[in-house]
């Protein structure tokens, strides 16, 4: 699949990135260059090319993205990506942002324009995901992607100030932990990310449940348990993350 965008002298083809849920987080607002789009769930795409940012060659810009949740914050992976020579792909070297965070707050980071990026408009991505980093041209399970037209004009140019917030930085991902393991007696479950809800099925290799409770409870007995592998399944009430367990 592809994405148009018609410049002013050509049109360019971008590949498509999108997220197959946006149903428990979602970009929920873009700030950079002049330009401000503040939405909700646009169910994993949306095109906002008519919304434009203004930036000059040579210049350093603060952006402003920050994370809609349903329910519980988890960790999303943000990249940004500007076609600065317009030729229809993003480069690796023409991403300028890249962090995680579970914060539903504003993050902020700063986006450097080259001295010898084309003139004219051309194509940003914005991509949140879930969890892990993303690619430009990537369909991934849950998250957001957003594209925007970046006006590049001469250094010349005065830029609008952006508001501030919380830096975007490199959180850990939203990850389920047993341990210790192997295990004769007892396991702890945990995770990375607060879910004070979470419930626990410890699944054997024939898919069967042989022990379920909520992961607060501390040590879980296992000690009745056959020797062998187990499947642990966590889930939060919106989503599930597994891990195994080795019962000595």
């Amino acid at each position: 699949n592809t994405v148009n965008v018609t410049t002013l002298s050509n049109q360019v083809s971008y590949c498509a990135s999108k997220s197959n849920r946006s149903t428990y987080e979602w970009i929920d607002n873009v700030e950079l260059g002049g330009m401000t789009n503040a939405t909700g769930d646009n169910g994993g795409y949306e095109d906002f090319t008519s919304k434009v940012a203004t930036l000059a060659q040579g210049s350093s810009n603060q952006m402003v993205v920050s994370a809609g949740f349903r329910s519980t914050a988890y960790t999303e992976h943000w990249a940004v990506w500007i076609d600065f020579n317009q030729d229809g792909t993003f480069a690796d070297s023409e991403k300028v942002v890249s962090g995680s965070s579970s914060s539903a707050n504003n993050l902020t980071a700063t986006v450097a324009v080259p001295a010898n990026a084309t003139l004219g408009n051309t194509r940003m991505r914005v991509s949140m995901k879930y969890n892990a980093a993303q690619t430009a041209c990537e369909t991934f399970a849950d998250g957001e992607v957003e594209d925007y037209t970046v006006n590049i004009t001469s250094s010349s140019t005065k830029l609008a100030d952006v508001r501030s917030g919380d830096p975007l930085g490199n959180e850990q991902s939203f990850e389920v932990m047993a341990f210790p393991n192997p295990t004769a007696d007892f396991v702890q479950i945990k995770l990375t990310s607060k879910a004070d809800n979470a419930t626990y099925r410890i699944v054997n290799t024939l898919g069967r449940v042989v022990k379920s409770g909520n992961i607060n409870e501390g040590n879980i007995n296992v000690s009745k348990l056959s020797t062998g592998m187990y499947i642990i399944n966590v889930n939060d009430g919106q989503k599930s993350l597994t891990t195994k367990l080795l019962k000595k």
